[in-house]
Formats: structure tokens, C-alpha cells, sequence
């Protein structure tokens, strides 16, 4: 077998990248959705935080002597109090939800981490077999531009040396 044969040998039981395998996991694709959809969750209350404030600083621009009469709560706004109702209510949901994306994200990294170490578990013996099998390749590799190197001297050696040349023509 030459060196490139063996080396398509090689290509074929070359086992899937360990990055690629942990990508496509079902454990770490179900730990990455949670993750993701607590993430919108929080993106989503954060959103409706600043909506809410804006909203707020509208209506105050726009009414300007009903917010300071609400502010001495001479006058209630019922637009201003459902508004900061929805505001506090956004903030308490963020509040809740950042410990709990901080712990799935650890999860997730947990959840990675595990399965990259299985599946380099699992691959040990083939990885080994492949680490010999380079080995052997480079060898062959080796010994054939030896040979080549070899045969090409031997050649340039009987070109020059042609029966009928005088040796100092």
C-alpha cells in the first residue's frame, strides 16, 4: 500500500470532528434552547422596562402640569400608575430572571463540556489507531522520496555516463 492510498484509508476512518459531534447533540441542543428561550424572556421584560419608561416621558412631555400635579399626588394619572405598574412588574421579572439565565448558561457550558469529554472518551481508540496510522504514512511517505530521490540519481547517473562518450570530450 503507498503512502497516498493509505492516506485516503485514513480520510475514511477519520472519526467526526468533536466540536461538530458536540454541536449537534441532542443534550446540549434541548440545554441551548432553555437557555436561549429564558434569554428572550429576559430580553423581552427588559424591553417592556424601557417601553414603559419612554411611554412615561412621553406623556409627561406632552403633559407636563398633570405629571407634576401626579408627582404631589394631588391628581392621580391613571395612564402614569398603569404604566408604572407594567414597569415595576417588567423589573421584578428581570430581577427573577437574570440568576436563572446565569444558571442555565452555566448548565449549558456543564452540559458541553460533558459530552465533549464522552465523546473523546469514546474516540480514544480510533484517535490512537489514527495517531499509528500517520505515523506509518509519514514513514511510507518517507521511504518513497527516498526511493524516488534514489532512482532519479540513478538515472542522471547513466545519462551522463552514455556508451561511446569519451571520458574528456
Amino acid at each position: 500500500m503507498t503512502s497516498a492510498e493509505l492516506r485516503a484509508v485514513m480520510a475514511e476512518l477519520r472519526p467526526p470532528d468533536v466540536c461538530d459531534l458536540v454541536e449537534r447533540d441532542h443534550e446540549v441542543l434541548a440545554a441551548r434552547q432553555a437557555r436561549d428561550s429564558l434569554s428572550e424572556q429576559l430580553r423581552q421584560a427588559r424591553m417592556d422596562v424601557i417601553k414603559a419608561e419612554r411611554q412615561m416621558g412621553s406623556w409627561r412631555s406632552a403633559h407636563p402640569l398633570r405629571a407634576k400635579l401626579h408627582d404631589f399626588g394631588l391628581m392621580s394619572s391613571r395612564f402614569l400608575a398603569e404604566r408604572n405598574e407594567i414597569k415595576s412588574a417588567a423589573e421584578i421579572e428581570v430581577l427573577k430572571l437574570v440568576p436563572r439565565v446565569h444558571d442555565i448558561t452555566e448548565y449549558v457550558s456543564n452540559i458541553e463540556n460533558e459530552v465533549e469529554a464522552r465523546i473523546l472518551l469514546e474516540q480514544a481508540p480510533v484517535r490512537e489507531r489514527m495517531a499509528e496510522l500517520e505515523r506509518l504514512e509519514r514513514r511510507k511517505a518517507m521511504r518513497e522520496l527516498t526511493e524516488r530521490w534514489q532512482t532519479r540519481e540513478l538515472g542522471n547517473t547513466h545519462s551522463v555516463f552514455k556508451p561511446g562518450m569519451k571520458a574528456y570530450d
